[in-house]
């Protein structure tokens, strides 16, 4: 499974006003990331979400601030119970490898299932492979397969990828199909 952490920035609609989160966007992509850290921090503290996630990735990566892995998953936990997929996605990461808590596949069950029920494709195709091998949740090869489809009809690369091999292989419930297997072929390309 690959690790894709960063997820996405939260880009807004171009307004005629740059307010504080377009303009820490811009800084963040300019390589100002500390000035972007003191555009959102006053936002992450009066709880808006983006800003919270935002400067979450930041702790996360040590970029303009200090690594801090605890912060970044407090950051990530308020913005994602206030129903933000990518946190969701992220915390769901955090606990499947480990990274400042104790490894919790259960606890990236739940967040995975948060953030693929609102159609987060990486959080559907790692949520898939969970139940493809019955950790942190019941063995259930049906939903490991429909989660990945649904990752895959959303472009998501590894999705694509993994089912072209495991419909060619049958390596999975003996689910060799070489149709399936060339039809997700064609779209890894």
């Amino acid at each position: 499974m690959k690790r894709y952490l960063f997820g996405l920035l939260l880009l807004l609609g171009g307004s005629a006003w740059a307010n504080p989160l377009d303009e820490g966007l811009a800084a963040f992509h300019a390589g100002n990331y500390s000035q972007a850290f003191e555009l959102w921090k006053p936002l992450a503290e009066g709880g808006d979400a983006k800003a919270q996630y935002n400067i979450g990735l930041l702790f996360m990566n040590g970029l303009g601030v200090e690594r801090n892995l605890v912060y970044a998953r407090e950051l990530f936990h308020a913005a994602a119970h206030q129903g933000m997929a990518d946190a969701q996605y992220n915390l769901g990461l955090i606990f499947f490898e480990g990274m400042s808590v104790f490894r919790s596949n259960r606890e990236a069950h739940q967040w995975w299932t948060l953030a693929a029920n609102q159609g987060h494709a990486a959080a559907q195709f790692n949520l898939g492979h969970l139940y493809i091998i019955g950790s942190g949740t019941p063995r259930n090869i049906e939903r490991g397969f429909q989660l990945w489809e649904s990752s895959a009809q959303q472009g998501y690369p590894q999705a694509v990828e993994t089912l072209a091999r495991v419909y060619e292989s049958g390596e999975i419930d003996s689910r060799r199909d070489p149709q399936r297997a060339q039809y997700w072929r064609e779209r890894a390309k």
